[in-house]
Parts: C-alpha cells; structure tokens; sequence
C-alpha cells in the first residue's frame, strides 16, 4: 500500500511542520502585533474617554448654565435681528407699493378723464 510507505509518510509531515511553523511566524510577527497596537489604542481612547466623562459629570451644572446663557444670549440677537428685517422690508414694500402704484393711479386717472371727456363731447352731440 502506496499510503504507508514510510518515505512518503516523512515528506508528508515535514510539509506539515514546515508549513505549520511558517503559519505561526506570521501570526506571531505579523499579525499578533497589528492586533496588539489596536488593543492598546482602543484601550488610551477609552480610558481618555472616561476621564472626559468624570470631568462633565463633576461640572455638569456649570457647563448646563452656561450653554443656557448661550442659548439666551443667541435667542435676543436673533429676535432683535428678526424685528429689523421685519421693519425694513416692511419700509422696503411701502415705498415699491407706492412707487409701483403712482404711475398706475395716474395713467388710470388720465385714461379714465379721456373717457368721461369723450362721453360728454358725444353726449353732446347726440
């Protein structure tokens, strides 16, 4: 029988042990230390984070109030500046309505005066 012959039996396990070992080296040099530095950063990143924690949870009121004070301070501006919009474009419309409608209101009254003229010169003549 061709499987147990011992020649061949050799090769097939130092093929085996060869290739098992270069499997460990390069999980051992290669990958185990990408895996590790990883590990580490992650592990700074939440310690860094935990520190921030404890810092917003002790000053948490403090950090409540000003934000409020921002907040506060944002709102008056905004209706300060809402109320001059308001204001100019208000002015803004008057004066285009009354610039728009003038000219308007004039033609129209020249218009309707030819007409009323033209009625009364035919009334007359009738």
């Amino acid at each position: 029988m061709p499987q147990l012959d011992i020649f061949t039996f050799m090769s097939q396990i130092f093929w085996l042990l060869s290739s098992l070992s270069l499997i460990f080296l390069f999980i051992n040099y290669f990958f185990l230390p990408l895996v590790y530095s990883s590990l580490k950063v992650r592990l700074i990143k939440n310690i860094n984070l935990y520190k921030n924690l404890n810092f917003l949870r002790k000053n948490q009121g403090e950090l409540i109030n000003f934000y409020n004070n921002l907040i506060n301070k944002y709102l008056k501006n905004s209706n300060i500046i809402t109320k001059h919009i308001n204001i100019t474009t208000q002015t803004y419309f008057s004066k285009t309505l009354k610039h728009i409608n003038k000219p308007k209101m004039y033609s129209f009254s020249k218009v309707f005066s030819r007409f009323v003229v033209k009625t009364k010169k035919n009334k007359q003549k009738n």
